[in-house]
């Protein structure tokens, strides 16, 4: 968290027009329903789908121009995973705390949003213990680069939850005073990420052949900004003579302020 904080302040610094900042931080919370699958393991083959686990997430970013449509978020995650062993095998060290973060450039128009991304997360492997059926889940960290876009539809009508959306004008999520959504803002989110690096266990490399994230929010509000959103992960990679495939499915809620 803290090479994301000096990253933007040296952002902050090395801008020329202060004036022409504006910020906005967030917080939010997912349930996820993940499934890991171990496809190949010598002679042996297994799936683990994990209990219902959670994460929450902080956001801290900046706009960088004066028509806010430049902006550098920085957002950390925590995830909190217990796993369900297969029946046919014996498993250890089931609960895992694991963190992500990553350092992304938004591009916003009226109805799309492009936008790159570093991404720093963890993997499972399984080790095989002292017995054949034993496992040890254990986390792996990996760097990613990422492109994704948001697809943006806004909607006419008030529909509304707090008072001060009545009004036609206000300060939308990008800063700027805006007269055409009243209503909510329906966000469809698709990225592709491309592995850059990742750090060896038991002298073997975690090599990615996907990681592709998706997901469906629906927000409301201007200078608080707040709604609720799906979330979709899958991937595959391979490490040592086994190869995987994740598919995270959540859920949650956020809340953003911009000032």
């Amino acid at each position: 968290m803290s090479t994301l904080l000096k990253v933007l302040i040296i952002v902050l610094l090395i801008t020329p027009s202060a004036h022409a900042l504006s910020y906005f931080g967030g917080l939010g919370g997912d349930y996820m329903d993940p499934r890991i699958e171990r496809s190949q393991s010598g002679t042996s083959s297994f799936s683990t789908a994990s209990d219902l686990s959670y994460q929450y997430y902080g956001t801290l970013g900046v706009h960088i121009d004066r028509k806010k449509k430049h902006s550098l978020r920085a957002t950390y995650t925590q995830k909190q995973y217990e796993l369900d062993a297969p029946s046919n095998r014996v498993f250890t060290e089931l609960e895992h705390d694991n963190t992500s973060y990553n350092i992304m450039y938004n591009y916003s128009g009226r109805s799309f949003d492009f936008y790159l991304d570093y991404l720093v997360d963890e993997s499972f492997v399984f080790d095989n213990q002292f017995v054949i059926i034993e496992f040890t889940p254990t986390l792996v960290k990996s760097s990613f680069a990422g492109v994704g876009f948001r697809f943006k539809a806004y909607s006419d009508k008030p529909h509304n939850i707090f008072s001060y959306n009545k009004l036609r004008n206000y300060r939308d999520d990008r800063g700027s005073k805006v007269s055409y959504s009243k209503g909510f803002r329906l966000i469809l989110d698709f990225a592709y990420y491309y592995q850059v690096s990742s750090d060896e266990h038991l002298n073997n490399e975690v090599e990615y052949s996907s990681k592709i994230k998706a997901g469906i929010k629906i927000e409301k509000g201007g200078t608080f900004n707040y709604g609720a959103k799906i979330n979709f992960v899958t991937e595959k990679y391979d490490w040592a003579n086994d190869s995987y495939s994740v598919l995270d499915f959540g859920g949650g809620l956020f809340l953003k302020i911009n000032y």
